[in-house]
């Protein structure tokens, strides 16, 4: 019966053609059965037994003595073969980690099945099977290594080739030198982004320190990159992919507390005093079996609370500046109501800014709960079902927040996450079958979004009448109101099969993922000044209106289809065949009220006179991309046939779907574009003065579509938008140095083609100040224009848990080039792919260094316990002497590119680069202000007024200059006490940055700022954090 709904289920899902990404949570072993002789055995019974549940899989050996388990959950096993006329041969404490294949040749010795030869067996470490890079953490790794606030995302960077991505609405996670975007993260083998508009464990905004899982709740974690086999799908630098504990035949569970305050830290540099600060952290779990051998329970709970004053710091207008700007237009007010006076002191009497630096309490809390239970259905069959929830709360304060108490941004999500899966099999074939939904739903309120109009509060639409912001090229800036909204799910259905036959293994399958539904982002107007007189006249050089994008569904379907064959050519080589097909939809929106929102998109960009074709319908925007197919090939040779040198390699071609937010962003009703930017000469025509609201504006746009001619739409999307893809190819060996130690090294590169790429078009003249096409307001023009390249050496040595130490390094040298610093297929607001040409028409002048492009790249870590002094006659003595662990992170690394820009009326400058001027102050350090860049190597390009855009592009290429580098060693030190035999107490302290080296960041990079050069913030001080745990 199971094999028959097996069979309707597979056929239902190709009927229906629905397939995504996908991603491996489960082990997969391959076995030799031979005598002595080494002749091979057919029909040997093989046993496979999970200590914790208890759960038995059964194969047979092959006719030429092979077998194969497939889709195993990760853990600790007893193999057994037996057969007639042959002792049994069992091995016990194997222990499999998600995404690993391990190949092994099992002797059988003549003799009665009674006599039983027992071996004490591990996993080999070295990879005989497959070609892919893969790093895995299991929960003791996860949970003795130092983390903040117990977050495991604080160990995805330990590995070759993979670094941390900061900026835009989350941290990311980059891989081989693809942007954040490439990489993917699930939880139980669906989709578990925290931002619904990007990829990465965090939320919006970083709203949650419990990024996905509870540590409690992990049963392991693991990154792959590099030549994937077929049935990885929808990424295109690697795979994040974490799993939940279950519940086993023995009640487990722990209960913990995680503390950190200020007097336990070292002081902020750039602050005088420490600031209050308390973090509290609490949870625990409880595991086990509600009926025995079949089925499992297993939860925990995590919630913090968090108060700390957060340092704030901002160029404000000084006293002689302000006085001018309201003495000129007095209603200049509502925007500089939200900024303080500066407390630090200007460079002159005449600056027209100076810092304002404060401290102000920022507030989180969250409640999280992770849930899974297990329900083993016969003798071959495994029924998983988890969930998750949380509701992170943040509370931060901006520069306005001095002001105002309530002039705070508040941050609240709604994560909901289940999943559904159910293995079963065969003799020799194994089904798997996955259903996930995701929900990270948000909402963001930025200060001041609340605060409107004085004279006329009522607002005639949503949001129609909230104060705008003031930007200028003179040094300051006004807080930006705004609000966001992200709505969900991500869906995710999965269905693979596995089948052993001779010296092939095959694995084919199919999954389906659906995104919804909702980005909604409205914010106050935009007045951009550049120059102080235009600025006393209130002649704005780009008026940016932001109506938002109405109440709408949108949906964006992918499916795909795999193949892979582990074929063993040889008993030294086994090749590894595979090939992908994807099939990406079209983003469809649908109105949800009469604002009529949809994805407006014309037909097409004529980029010679900035003309553009009719708007697309509805429902077909732009087209579907049916045509992506990625061959996957690899290779490992065992070299001396005993599973100790081992050379792989191979070349693979991965596909991704476009990101949700570079899509979704220009939803909006066809008479309201979501944004639209009036240039200087626009402003002149229409008479358009600060203050002035969104529904003021909207009869203006109205009147321009209707009655004059104009198209204004957020974004252009190429109405034959083509698949971002990779092509990885890699060459390495790994070298088993004892048997308990591995050495791999290898030279990885990646080619990126057609990765999304934002372009400003019709921008005014540089000289004239008029568009192209005066009747053509767009914000963005996206197509399949850019490209990337990565090239590295990636080493690393890995120590097993042994003689009470684990341990590992890895070096990472590494090249990537993209254009404009690039290198991602994300939107423009998500900090790996913004938009940074200066011309339109000349992209190729762009190549420069990648996001996150890091030559040198070192990390190690390590874990020690400390002897038990079992020997030691006296309990007290043991007790305070014994069972001390240590373990700790040392990361050390050379800089990442700098953007360096100016100010002006156009999207995007660089200055000027003096030529024979270092760019770095080599006594930086020394210098008051920590002055990082010689201000005398850049120069300001000089500005036009009647367009208040610089005269030309300037000089200095994207990323030419490096922020500085930098090491760090965090610590853990931890004492385990025996309360009884099954329950312990831990007592331990994290120090992160425990040296408290000063590691300077954050380099001030706008040469129109009064802290241009500067570094502004460092890494962070060092912060010590104190944990309880008591496990059972």
């Amino acid at each position: 019966m199971v094999k028959t709904w097996a069979v309707i289920f597979v056929v239902v899902l190709f009927v229906f053609l629905m397939s995504g990404w996908a991603q491996v949570t489960t082990a997969t072993v391959y076995g030799t059965v031979v005598d002595t002789s080494g002749a091979r055995i057919p029909g040997a019974t093989v046993n496979l037994t999970q200590q914790e549940t208890g759960a038995v899989t059964t194969k047979l050996s092959t006719e030429t003595g092979e077998f194969q388990f497939d889709f195993l959950r990760p853990g600790t096993y007893t193999l057994s073969i037996e057969l007639s006329g042959f002792k049994k041969y069992q091995a016990t404490g194997i222990q499999f980690v998600a995404g690993q294949s391990v190949r092994q040749t099992y002797t059988l010795e003549v003799g009665q099945p009674t006599e039983t030869v027992q071996v004490e067996a591990s996993a080999p470490l070295v990879n005989t099977v497959s070609a892919e890079q893969q790093q895995t953490f299991t929960m003791a790794t996860v949970t003795e290594l130092p983390l903040a606030r117990r977050n495991f995302s604080g160990i995805l960077n330990i590995g070759t080739g993979v670094t941390t991505a900061g900026g835009g609405s989350s941290e990311g996670l980059r891989m081989n030198g693809v942007g954040r975007s490439g990489t993917g993260f699930a939880v139980d083998g669906t989709d578990a982004n925290g931002n619904l508009e990007s990829r990465g464990a965090q939320n919006f905004n970083a709203a949650s320190y419990v990024d996905t899982l509870s540590l409690e709740a992990i049963s392991e974690v693991s990154t792959v990159k590099g030549v994937l086999p077929a049935e990885y799908g929808g990424v295109l630098g690697g795979q994040v992919n974490v799993l939940t504990r279950s519940g086993t035949n023995q009640f487990h569970g722990s209960l913990f507390e995680n503390f950190q305050a200020e007097n336990l830290n070292a002081r902020d540099p750039f602050l005088a005093r420490k600031p209050p600060f308390t973090y509290n952290q609490f949870g625990g779990s409880l595991g086990g079996p509600v009926r025995k051998n079949q089925l499992f329970l297993f939860g925990a709970y995590e919630g913090y609370r968090e108060s700390r004053f957060q340092r704030v710091e901002s160029n404000v207008p000084t006293p002689f500046l302000r006085d001018q700007i309201l003495a000129a237009n007095p209603a200049y007010a509502l925007s500089l109501q939200f900024l303080p006076l500066p407390n630090q002191p200007p460079a002159s009497p005449t600056s027209n800014t100076a810092l304002f630096v404060g401290s102000a309490a920022d507030r989180r809390r969250d409640n999280h709960v992770d849930l899974k239970s297990d329900i083993r259905l016969g003798a071959s069959s495994n029924l998983a079902l988890t969930f998750t929830r949380g509701r992170p709360y943040r509370n931060q304060p901006v520069i306005a927040t001095f002001l105002d108490p309530d002039w705070t941004t508040v941050l609240q999500v709604k994560n909901t996450r289940g999943t559904i899966s159910f293995v079963t099999g065969g003799a020799t074939w194994t089904s798997e079958t996955r259903y996930g939904a995701n929900w990270s739903n948000t909402n963001n309120l930025a200060c001041c979004f609340n605060v409107r109009d004085p004279v006329n509060p009522n607002e005639q639409f949503a949001y129609g009448r909230r104060i705008g912001r003031i930007n200028t090229n003179l040094g300051f800036g006004t807080p930006a109101p705004e609000i966001v909204i992200l709505t969900g799910p991500t869906q995710v259905l999965s269905q693979k099969f596995s089948k052993h036959a001779g010296e092939h293994s095959i694995k084919f399958g199919a999954q389906y993922t659906q995104h919804c539904c909702q980005r909604a982002n409205v914010e106050g107007v935009a007045w951009t000044y550049t120059g102080l007189p235009d600025l006393l006249a209130n002649i704005p050089s780009s008026v940016n209106i932001s109506f938002g994008q109405g109440e709408y569904t949108a949906k964006l379907s992918e499916w795909g289809l795999f193949i892979q064959d582990d074929w063993r050519v040889h008993p030294k080589v086994t090749l590894n065949l595979g090939l992908r097909y994807d099939f990406f939809g079209h983003m469809v929106a649908k109105p949800k009220d009469a604002a009529g929102s949809i994805l407006v998109n014309p037909d097409g960009l004529n980029i010679s006179n900035m003309t553009v074709g009719p708007v697309r319908p509805l429902d077909d925007a732009y087209n579907s991309d049916a045509v992506n197919f990625g061959p996957r090939f690899g290779f490992a040779y065992n070299v001396d046939g005993r599973g100790r040198t081992v050379v792989r390699g191979g070349a693979g071609v991965l596909f991704s779907p476009q990101m949700m937010a570079s899509l979704w962003s220009g939803v909006h009703s066809p008479l309201a574009p979501r944004r639209i930017v009036f240039s200087r000469q626009d402003a002149i025509r229409y008479g358009l003065k600060y203050p002035m609201y969104n529904d003021d504006f909207r009869p203006i746009v109205e009147r321009q579509i209707k009655e004059e001619g104009f198209t204004s739409v957020y974004q252009v999307i190429n109405p034959n938008l083509e698949s971002p893809y990779t092509f990885h190819y890699s060459l390495g060996v790994q070298r088993e140095l004892a048997s308990d130690l591995v050495l791999e090294t290898s030279f990885v590169g990646v080619l990126g083609r057609k990765f999304l790429l934002n372009r400003v078009p019709n921008e005014p003249d540089r000289v004239t100040g008029l568009r192209p096409n005066p009747k053509l307001l767009v914000n963005y023009y996206l197509d399949q224009s850019q490209t990337s390249s990565y090239v590295s050496w990636q080493t690393s040595l890995r120590k097993r848990y042994s003689h009470s130490l684990s341990s590992s390094v890895h070096y990472t040298w590494g090249k990537a080039l993209a254009y404009g610093g690039g290198g991602d297929i994300g939107a423009w607001y998500q900090g790996d792919n913004n938009s940074r040409l200066q011309d339109f028409y000349d992209i190729r002048i762009e190549k420069g260094p990648g996001a996150g492009d890091i030559t040198h790249n070192f990390v190690g870590e390590w874990v020690y316990d400390t002897p038990k002094l079992s020997n030691v006659g006296n309990r007290i003595i043991r007790q305070i002497a014994g069972m001390w662990q240590v373990g700790g992170v040392f990361y050390a690394a050379t800089g990442e590119p700098l953007g360096i820009t100016q100010s002006t009326s156009r999207y995007h400058q660089r200055p000027y680069y003096i030529l024979a001027q270092n760019p770095i102050n080599e006594d930086w350090r020394e210098r008051p202000n920590l002055q990082y860049l010689n201000l005398n190597a850049f120069a300001q390009v000089p500005v036009i007024q009647a367009s208040a855009a610089a005269a030309r592009p300037g000089s200095l290429g994207w990323g030419a200059v490096r922020g500085p580098g930098f090491w760090n060693l965090n610590l853990s030190l931890g004492k385990n006490f025996t309360i009884q035999e099954k329950v312990k107490l831990q007592l331990r302290t994290d120090m992160f940055n425990a040296l408290n080296k000063f590691n300077p960041t954050g380099i001030s990079t706008s040469i129109n700022s009064a802290t241009f050069g500067q570094a502004r913030s460092t890494r962070g001080q060092r912060v010590i954090q104190l944990n309880g745990r008591l496990s059972f």
